[in-house]
C-alpha cells in the first residue's frame, strides 16, 4: 500500500474532512469566547484563564465528534457505493446528480496533500516541543538558569 492509497482510506478522507470541519468551528469558539472575554473585562484572570482553556477543550472535543462522525458516515458511504454499483450493473441508474457531489469530489482530491501538510506540522511542532524542553532540562540542571522558590516547587 503506497502513501495515496492510505491517505485516501476512509479514517484518513474523515481526519481530511474534520480540518476542514474545525477550522469554521473553531472560528465560532473563537468569536464567543472574544465575546465573553470582553463582556467580563474585569474579571479575574483566573476566570479568563479558564474560559480560554475550555475554548481549547471545546474545540478539541468537537473536532473528535466531527471525526467520528465523518468516519461513520465514509464507512456508510463505502457500504452504499457497493450497493449502488450492484444496483446500477441490475438496470437501476439513479435519476439525479448532486452539484454537491463534485464539489465533494474536487475537495477530496486535496486531501491527501492537506494531510501530508497537516502531519509534517505536527511534526515539525513535536520537535520543536521536545528540542525546547530538552533546553530547559539542560538550563535547570546546570544552573543558568535560576527558579524562584515557587518555580523550583512546580518543577
Amino acid at each position: 500500500m503506497n502513501l495515496l492509497q492510505l491517505f485516501s482510506s476512509p479514517f484518513f478522507k474523515a481526519l481530511g474532512w474534520s480540518l476542514l470541519h474545525s477550522l469554521w468551528q473553531a472560528a465560532i469558539v473563537f468569536v464567543l469566547v472574544k465575546i465573553m472575554l470582553r463582556i467580563l473585562q474585569q474579571a479575574k484572570s483566573s476566570i479568563k484563564y479558564i474560559i480560554a482553556y475550555s475554548s481549547v477543550v471545546v474545540i478539541t472535543l468537537w473536532f473528535i465528534v466531527t471525526l467520528f462522525r465523518i468516519y461513520q458516515q465514509q464507512v456508510t458511504s463505502l457500504s452504499l457505493n457497493h450497493f449502488s454499483t450492484q444496483n446500477l450493473q441490475h438496470g437501476f441508474a439513479p435519476n439525479t446528480v448532486h452539484r454537491t457531489a463534485s464539489v465533494t469530489a474536487y475537495v477530496e482530491h486535496f486531501l491527501p496533500a492537506l494531510l501530508a501538510l497537516y502531519i509534517a506540522g505536527l511534526w515539525s511542532l513535536s520537535r520543536r516541543v521536545v528540542s525546547s524542553y530538552i533546553t530547559t532540562i539542560s538550563l535547570k540542571s546546570s544552573s543558568r538558569l535560576h527558579l524562584g522558590d515557587t518555580l523550583r516547587r512546580l518543577a
